[in-house]
């Protein structure tokens, strides 16, 4: 009984502490430690980007892919799963591998996904974004819309399947909140599947963005049943209703839409799907797959891709574009944006003044974006480990709290993060959006 009675009375010591470690300090102070760890994120990014000479840079995360990632990027660990994960996967199957990660994570002081509120995710992002964007040479990338937890990230291998509606999905948030900025200029989607959002989204943009082009693609032998199965459980990258209408007429976003790479399992267990389904004038499987890939993502709101496509499948497409004018339209839409980025970002290229179809595709499908790209360092739990302890640090004023991974984590373990929620919602504001 005495030991029940003084382990409640610990229990409740601990956490009145915890509840109340950050009442010593006035909201100023708080609001301030919280500007300055912001420039010191900004300046982060600022130097890192230095690092690179291509013009654009697949960089700042909305989503939690890759957050707890920790020591070097090494492929073998994401693609040993395959070893284990067959099929596709929703967002209530929990993953070994992943919590694991966050386990790992923790064993290194860094906060996990779990723990780092959608504000702070955001917060962290902004600053991320403007220290980047301060090289106006560089077109950063924001990415993966529409969002996801660190095991989206299994779609190099398999579908994975988001299961939440349109009005419970808070992470658009972010990237709603990203779009405002003049230098978000350029978005990456995923290939994760988010089918009730879709519907949600089908009463009014199915008709605008969808079903118009049905009758185009019957043309070379897709029709309503084959249609079906590309259709259901789609990615992200190939879905009209999340670029067009979410993205783009919901959100406002008029930037670059760029298409995560195509050559990733998610992708791949969608052409496998196809397999029966022939092509008018396509004998070649490999080719069938480049097509249906190059019609999808022109048809879906995509401006660029990150992979080359073979001259048969680029001519296919350029007859394709002749016949069908909606495809045409979608393809010269694609094709401007593309053309403006070269000229913004100084990128070189050759096209006559007046491009034919031919030559619109091949700019897409094999032109110079394809050579002005790379990926840029952004894991982000060892981005908000960084922002937490220069805000712990201009908070407290003790240097141990930056030349001390356990002495960080154990102060950061006392704070109750959540009751810096409106600090945050005033720092996004105040610092990022009431200066446009």
């Amino acid at each position: 009984m005495l030991k029940a009675t003084l382990f409640l009375l610990f229990f409740f010591f601990t956490l009145f502490n915890h509840a109340n470690e950050l009442n010593q300090f006035q909201q100023a102070e708080i609001e301030k430690a919280i500007n300055l760890a912001l420039n010191d994120i900004e300046t982060f990014f600022f130097t890192i980007t230095k690092r690179f000479d291509d013009p654009i840079l697949m960089a700042t995360h909305a989503d939690y892919a890759h957050f707890n990632r920790v020591g070097k990027w090494q492929h073998h660990m994401i693609t040993s799963l395959a070893m284990v994960i067959h099929q596709p996967i929703t967002n209530k199957t929990p993953i070994d591998f992943y919590e694991n990660q966050r386990k790992a994570a923790v064993s290194l002081f860094f906060p996990t996904d779990r723990e780092v509120s959608l504000n702070e995710k955001l917060l962290v992002a902004l600053a991320n974004l403007k220290g980047r964007s301060q090289h106006q040479d560089k077109l950063i990338v924001i990415r993966h819309f529409p969002g996801g937890p660190p095991e989206i990230e299994v779609t190099e291998l398999v579908p994975y399947i988001i299961e939440t509606t349109y009005g419970d999905y808070e992470e658009l948030m972010v990237f709603q909140s990203l779009i405002q900025l003049p230098e978000t200029k350029a978005i990456m989607v995923s290939h994760v599947s988010y089918p009730f959002l879709e519907k949600d989204l089908k009463e009014q943009y199915y008709q605008k963005y969808e079903y118009i082009y049905l009758n185009e693609l019957k043309t070379i032998g897709i029709d309503d049943r084959a249609y079906q199965i590309w259709q259901k459980n789609r990615p992200a990258s190939f879905s009209p209703l999340l670029i067009r209408g979410l993205l783009r007429d919901e959100m406002g976003f008029s930037g670059l839409v760029i298409a995560d790479g195509l050559l990733m399992g998610a992708v791949d267990y969608k052409l496998a799907e196809m397999k029966g389904v022939k092509l008018k004038g396509i004998q070649y499987e490999t080719i069938k797959n480049e097509v249906l890939l190059g019609l999808t993502i022109v048809y879906s709101g995509i401006d660029f891709n990150l992979i080359r496509f073979s001259n048969t499948s680029r001519q296919y497409l350029a007859n394709y574009a002749q016949e069908n004018p909606y495809f045409l339209q979608c393809l010269h839409q694609a094709f401007q944006r593309c053309l403006t980025v070269c000229q913004d970002y100084r990128i070189p290229y050759k096209i006559s003044s007046h491009p034919n179809e031919k030559e619109m595709i091949d700019f897409l499908f094999n032109g110079p974006l394809l050579s002005s790209w790379t990926d840029s360092w952004d894991r982000g739990g060892e981005t908000h480990q960084i922002f937490r302890k220069r805000f712990l640090y201009y908070l407290y004023g003790d240097p141990k709290i930056l030349n001390s991974g356990k002495y960080f984590y154990q102060l950061m373990q006392k704070i109750d993060w959540s009751i810096l929620e409106k600090a945050y919602q005033k720092n996004i504001q105040s610092r990022y959006f009431l200066s446009q």
